[in-house]
């Protein structure tokens, strides 16, 4: 049998392998992030939009219980942190795995556009638009509690009508 390097089979191996690492927020103060596994990706985006709370002069404290991720002037809130998917400019993200059975009366979304400019906006759990999103795993069928809201819909969801801007 005759050894060969990875490197040696062929532009269309060797291109789609040096693909997979491809980073879109490269150069961008968003690059390490990117590279985060997504557990550490909801915890670091869960700190982020605290900052940026923060700074607005809004009161933000640490959550009660595991059912949400923060208590923001005095609100259990829950957040959800997302990219547009590779840098778009159009506000398509992903936000996964919304409860809608957790313990959260307000849920904040955020996402970083591809030109860096950021959109946050807060539902309470009564307005929040289900619609705009899907079961999480298992499909309609399911009685799974985790919906997410895919980058077709994200842009629904932002600028919905019954969205509380906060930036």
């Amino acid at each position: 049998m005759n050894e060969m390097k990875l490197t040696e089979m062929g532009p269309n191996v060797v291109n789609y392998l040096e693909g997979l690492a491809n980073n879109p927020w490269e150069g961008t103060i968003l690059e390490g992030y990117y590279a985060l596994n997504p557990a550490s990706k909801g915890s670091k985006g869960e700190q982020t939009v605290e900052e940026i709370l923060k700074q607005l002069g809004h009161e933000v404290k640490s959550r009660c219980n595991p059912g949400h991720d923060r208590v923001i002037n005095g609100v259990k809130t829950e957040i959800k942190f997302a990219l547009a998917v590779n840098r778009n400019e159009n506000f398509q993200c992903i936000f996964n795995h919304i409860g809608m059975e957790k313990d959260w009366d307000e849920i904040i979304l955020c996402c970083v556009n591809g030109d860096l400019e950021i959109r946050m906006v807060s539902f309470s759990k009564e307005n929040f638009p289900l619609d705009l999103c899907s079961r999480q795993q298992g499909g309609s069928s399911s009685s799974n509690d985790d919906f997410m809201c895919n980058a077709t819909n994200s842009y629904s969801m932002l600028f919905h009508e019954d969205a509380k801007i906060l930036f």
